[in-house]
C-alpha cells in the first residue's frame, strides 16, 4: 500500500500531462480500494470464531426456522402447546429446526410486564424493517375487554389489514396451489378472504368468532326472516330477534369497521350516534316475559364447554334456535382471532409454509395443542360438529347435528370479517361507558364525537 501512495506522490509532482496524469492517478485509487477492502475482508474471516463452521452431518447445517407466537395470554404455556405438536410436521429436525419465541403476554399485565412485552414488540418490529426478523408468525388479535377498566395489550399487528398493505407478509397463493395438506375449500370462505389484499391470500387465519342468542326451540317459535338488516331487527315485531340484536357487540354493526385502502371509517358521527341511543334505550319487553336465552354468546372457545368439558349445545343440551347480532349491509359479522403469516424477509418460505400446513389442515386443527386455548371457532367447517370433534382443554366437544345444523345457517350468513383491533376496543369502551355512568343526551352526542375522532385518527395513523 505504501508503494502505490508512493507512485501517486511522484505523479503529482512529474511533468506528465495533466490529463493523463489525473487518469492514471484515478486508476491506481480503485486499485488502492480494492486492494484495502480484500485486505480487510482476509482479516475479519481470521478472526472467525471456529465454531461458527457447522461440523459434518451436525445438526447447525439445518436451516432454523424461527417462529415468533404472540398468543397475548401465557406465552411459556402456549409456547410448549405449540412445541409439542411440531413432531407431526414433515421434515421436522431432518430437513430444518425450529425456534419459537414467545412474546411476554397475559390477560392483566402489571406496568413493569407492559414495558417488557413493548420492548419485544419494537424489537421484532426494528428487525423486520432491516430486513431481518422471525420467519413466521402466530398472532392472537386482543379482543375488547368488555369494560373501560382494563387496558388490552396491543398486538404485534395492531391492524393486520394495513401490514398486508404495507407488504410486510410474504403472498401465499403459489404455495397454497401444490399443497395437498390443506383443503382450503373446507376452510370458512369469507374468513379465509379477510386475508386477502388485492385478491392475494397475506394472511391465514385460524380462528374467529361471531356473537348468536341461542332460543330452546322447544319454548320458542320464531318466523324466519333472515337475512335482515339491523335497522330491521330492532324494529321487529319479534321479542326473539329484537333481544338478539340488543347484544353487546358494538362493533359488529356497521360490518367493517374501516377502508384499509382508503384509511377512512365506513359509518358516520351520525350512524355511531344513532347505534348506541338504539344499544342503550329500553327493550319493552316485560322482565316476566323476557326471553330465556344463551344470549350474546360469540361462538367459540372458551364459550364452548364448561368447566367440566361439556359443551354447551351438545348431544344433551336443548335445541336451539340461533339468532345473529345482524349488521347494517343485512348479515353477520365475524371478527378474526387469531391468524399466522409469514415474514416476506424470510430466507426458508417453504419451511415456515410446512407450519402453516400443520396449523390448517383438519388434523391440525383437532390435534394441535395451540388450539385448545385459542378464542374462537377453528375455521375448517367441519369441526364442532358430531363426526369432527374440535378441542378445548378439557377434552375434544362437539355440537348436537340440529345445533351444528343452525350454526352452520348463521354462519353461512357472514358478510363481512373483521380483525379484532384497537378500533373494536375503542368503539366498546365508549359502550361501555354508557352502562357504568348514565350520561344525559348532550354528554352522549359528546362522548360519541369524541369517540368517532379518535376512531378516525387511529384509522389514519394504521
Amino acid at each position: 500500500m505504501f508503494r502505490l501512495l508512493l507512485i501517486l506522490h511522484i505523479l503529482k509532482k512529474g511533468t506528465f500531462m495533466k490529463n493523463t496524469v489525473k487518469t492514471i492517478r484515478n486508476r491506481i485509487l480503485s486499485l488502492f480500494i480494492i486492494t484495502a477492502i480484500i485486505s480487510l475482508s482476509g482479516c475479519t474471516n481470521s478472526v472467525m470464531p471456529s465454531s461458527a463452521a457447522p461440523t459434518q452431518g451436525s445438526t447447525t447445517e439445518l436451516p432454523q426456522i424461527t417462529i415468533c407466537l404472540d398468543p397475548l395470554a401465557n406465552s411459556d404455556l402456549r409456547k410448549a402447546e405449540l412445541r409439542s405438536s411440531l413432531k407431526n410436521i414433515p421434515g421436522y429436525m431432518e430437513s430444518f429446526t425450529i425456534d419459537i419465541e414467545a412474546v411476554p403476554g397475559g390477560v392483566i399485565l402489571s406496568e413493569g410486564e407492559v414495558g417488557i412485552r413493548d420492548n419485544s414488540l419494537m424489537r421484532i418490529r426494528t428487525e423486520m424493517m432491516a430486513g431481518a426478523g422471525p420467519d413466521l408468525f402466530i398472532c392472537g388479535c386482543p379482543r375488547p375487554s368488555r369494560g373501560t377498566k382494563r387496558t388490552v395489550p396491543k398486538g404485534l399487528f395492531p391492524y393486520p389489514a394495513s401490514a398486508m398493505k404495507s407488504n410486510l407478509f410474504l403472498p401465499l397463493d403459489d404455495f397454497i396451489k401444490n399443497t395437498s395438506a390443506i383443503e382450503w375449500d373446507s376452510l370458512v370462505p369469507q374468513v379465509m378472504d379477510a386475508g386477502k389484499y388485492k385478491d392475494t391470500q397475506f394472511i391465514a387465519p385460524l380462528t374467529y368468532v361471531f356473537g348468536i342468542t341461542g332460543f330452546d326451540s322447544a319454548q320458542h317459535s320464531i318466523e324466519d326472516t333472515s337475512p335482515i338488516t339491523w335497522e330491521e331487527q330492532i324494529a321487529s315485531g319479534s321479542d326473539e330477534i329484537r333481544w338478539a340484536g340488543h347484544t353487546n357487540d358494538i362493533f359488529s354493526i356497521f360490518g367493517n369497521l374501516a377502508d384499509y385502502e382508503r384509511d377512512v371509517l365506513t359509518f358516520s358521527e351520525e350512524d355511531l350516534l344513532f347505534c348506541l341511543k338504539n344499544l342503550l334505550a329500553p327493550l319493552d319487553i316485560p322482565e316476566e316475559g323476557a326471553p330465556e336465552t344463551m344470549a350474546g354468546l360469540p361462538i367459540g372457545l372458551p364459550n364452548m364447554v364448561d368447566n367440566k368439558g361439556n359443551c354447551s349445545f351438545g348431544d344433551k343440551s336443548p335445541e336451539y334456535i340461533f339468532i345473529p347480532q345482524y349488521n347494517t349491509a343485512g348479515g353477520v359479522t365475524a371478527q378474526v382471532t387469531s391468524f399466522a403469516a409469514i415474514n416476506r424477509n424470510t430466507d426458508n418460505p417453504e419451511e415456515a409454509f410446512a407450519i402453516i400446513e400443520l396449523l390448517l389442515s383438519k388434523e391440525g386443527q383437532q390435534n394441535t395443542e395451540l388450539y385448545d386455548s385459542l378464542y374462537g371457532m377453528p375455521t375448517h367447517m367441519e369441526l364442532g360438529s358430531k363426526g369432527a370433534p374440535a378441542q378445548s382443554l378439557g377434552g375434544p366437544w362437539h355440537m348436537s347435528d340440529e345445533n351444528f345444523k343452525a350454526f352452520c345457517k348463521v354462519r353461512e350468513q357472514i358478510n363481512a370479517v373483521n380483525f379484532f383491533t384497537p378500533l373494536e376496543e375503542e368503539i366498546d369502551k365508549m359502550l361501555w361507558s354508557c352502562f357504568e355512568t348514565e350520561l344525559s343526551d348532550n354528554e352522549l352526542e359528546e362522548l360519541v364525537s369524541d369517540t368517532y375522532r379518535v376512531m378516525t385518527m387511529m384509522t389514519g395513523e394504521s
